[in-house]
């Protein structure tokens, strides 16, 4: 498979797609205390280098999740 540099998700991708590439940019685990919480659809474009931070608060603000950090896992709830 080859390297994705940004995430382009103009049509709706599942939470679990986007954060399945975010982990691999920034070595991170990621648990779910819902697995129906994988299937909620996000449009919106990331860059490899962007803060990991910014991204979680932006996905955030929709409302539909929020994440915890502990060490190198992120924790969605």
């Amino acid at each position: 498979r080859s390297a994705i540099h940004a995430i382009s998700a103009d049509d709706d991708r599942p939470l679990e797609f986007i954060l399945e590439e975010l982990g691999r940019w920034y070595s991170f685990d990621v648990f779910y205390t819902n697995k129906e919480l994988k299937e909620i659809p996000y449009s919106l474009n990331i860059k490899k280098h962007e803060d990991i931070a910014h991204v979680l608060k932006f996905i955030e603000r929709t409302g539909k999740v929020k994440f915890e950090v502990n060490k190198n896992t992120i924790i969605v709830k």
